[in-house]
């Protein structure tokens, strides 16, 4: 809440940009942004079936995203940690969450509120077959759904009110096992 209250006369905000940086969140008296061209991103491992946080190059939007906090309410600096020439060499856009995430607890949500075939969804940015095909599969292996038709079994309904399955799954087994 201290964030949110104007700095006194003379006094100047830096943000040493992060994701933080990329909200739509107006702090007052920023005039400096310092962007060192790096994100921590959640990417899903198929082969360990664990999320990571990775620190990557952020993308060309997410870096002007973080420039454009800089002077929302006067001049302003953003000062990037990488040359221009890397800047050009970014992607335009940084990859859709649901493509570099575990879709279980989706795909749980899916069955739960009966919406049909998650491979027929309209999805914006449609999460590739091997996805759904990994998050199914996990899904079996914890108990939360039946093989045909996909049933929602209550290990799986608990989890799609309460947590994610892996989660619920894990809590579980401890509690049963005393």
């Amino acid at each position: 809440q201290k964030v949110m209250i104007p700095p006194k006369k003379g006094i100047q905000r830096v943000v040493l940009a992060t994701n933080i940086a990329e909200t739509s969140l107006t702090i007052p008296g920023i005039f400096w942004v310092i962007d060192s061209g790096l994100v921590r991103v959640n990417r899903y491992s198929a082969a360990s079936r664990f999320n990571k946080l990775l620190v990557e190059f952020n993308s060309k939007a997410s870096a002007n995203q973080r420039a454009g906090r800089a002077g929302r309410e006067g001049p302003g600096k953003c000062i990037r940690l990488f040359s221009e020439n890397e800047f050009n060499e970014r992607f335009e856009f940084s990859d859709p969450e649901i493509l570099r995430t575990n879709l279980t607890y989706v795909i749980l949500q899916f069955l739960f509120l009966n919406l049909g075939d998650i491979n027929n969804f309209p999805f914006l940015a449609a999460p590739r077959k091997t996805q759904i095909k990994n998050g199914i599969s996990e899904l079996k292996d914890l108990g939360a759904i039946d093989s045909q038709p996909r049933q929602v079994q209550d290990i799986g309904a608990e989890a799609g009110q309460q947590m994610r399955p892996f989660l619920m799954s894990a809590t579980i087994d401890t509690c049963g096992s005393g």
